[in-house]
């Protein structure tokens, strides 16, 4: 994720990085906002999340960003791929439509009619969307009820 993508509440994936080939924008909750804003504050490499082994580099290997957050949680399975369907799913319980969900993830629309003549971005849902999805991971990690139940996971001995 470059710094130059990001832009308030907004960070803007560019095309390449995404597999749909299309731009994506994601609309950043406060909480993220603020988490986005610290790591700005942290370095000033031209990525938000630099490569510690290459300075000046970007994160690439998704296998060591998924052993990092497996070592910071304490939970041996989680990682990248795991936190994206989480998500999905909370929007899901949150009664957002699977159309709003797959916006949010970038997933392009199956169908020919969906691909070739519905460019909508969604961008007023997916804010909602980012908002509540943000609200509720702000409220779990105040220790508040979030209206679904919580699994405490223990950390491996």
């Amino acid at each position: 994720m470059r710094r130059e993508a990001i832009a308030d509440d907004r960070w803007l994936a560019p095309a390449d990085d995404m597999k749909g080939g299309r731009d994506h924008l994601v609309l950043l909750s406060p909480l993220a906002a603020r988490i986005v804003e610290g790591l700005m504050a942290e370095h000033d490499s031209p990525w938000l999340i630099a490569s510690l082994k290459r300075r000046g580099e970007p994160v690439t290997e998704v296998k060591s960003v998924n052993a990092k957050l497996r070592k910071l949680s304490g939970i041996a399975d989680l990682g990248t791929h795991v936190l994206r369907k989480t998500g999905a799913t909370v929007l899901k319980r949150l009664l957002f439509s699977q159309e709003v969900v797959d916006a949010c993830l970038g997933v392009l629309p199956a169908g020919v009619g969906a691909k070739h003549y519905t460019f909508y971005a969604h961008e007023r849902e997916k804010k909602a969307a980012f908002l509540a999805l943000g609200a509720h991971v702000e409220a779990l990690v105040h220790g508040e009820p979030a209206g679904a139940k919580i699994l405490h996971l223990r950390t491996p001995s």
